[in-house]
């Protein structure tokens, strides 16, 4: 997908194990940049990329700033659980 630019796509493998190491899974994760937006979190205002994800459990939703270089907020939705996790930055700290 990188560059980000509108309309890149991937797909991938995902493995994992639930954190005590038991229940390994697998997935495919298909990713899609689905717009440009201009977004306000309380560590700033920001033009971002938004990008989907979805698995067979999950969309995963994270908005990525390229002036930052990283996801300024973001949100997961279990699929069959229909549990929500949203959350944004609250600050920045530029190196010097």
């Amino acid at each position: 997908m990188w560059p980000l630019t509108l309309d890149s796509k991937a797909v991938f493998s995902v493995e994992g194990r639930f954190s005590d190491g038991s229940n390994p899974w697998s997935t495919e994760r298909s990713c899609e940049v689905d717009g440009v937006v201009n977004l306000t979190v309380p560590a700033g205002t920001f033009d971002a990329y938004k990008v989907v994800c979805k698995d067979n459990w999950n969309t995963r939703t994270a908005y990525y700033a390229p002036e930052f270089g990283d996801s300024i907020a973001g949100s997961r939705i279990h699929v069959r659980r229909g549990i929500e996790a949203n959350w944004q930055r609250v600050s920045i700290t530029k190196p010097d």
